[in-house]
């Protein structure tokens, strides 16, 4: 897992991010939370790239916009 150092601009340390994986979860905008998750989903079981802007709540409650690009590589086992 690769996370973009500037995400920690959200508040969060950047440990923080990879050590607790629902961190993702708990920042998304309540509103924005179901599609962003439906769409998350689809490209891990997809395979497809994930591309996609949304709204996350910081640290301390201010609302920030986010593009969000993921590819998902797998395992060389598969």
């Amino acid at each position: 897992t690769y996370l973009n150092p500037a995400v920690a601009k959200l508040g969060d340390p950047l440990e923080d991010w990879y050590r607790d994986p629902d961190l993702w979860r708990r920042v998304l905008h309540p509103e924005d939370r179901a599609a962003v998750m439906a769409a998350a989903d689809a490209a891990r079981l997809t395979g497809t790239p994930f591309d996609l802007e949304y709204r996350v709540l910081t640290s301390t409650g201010a609302l920030r916009w986010l593009h969000d690009r993921r590819v998902l590589v797998p395992a060389r086992d598969g």
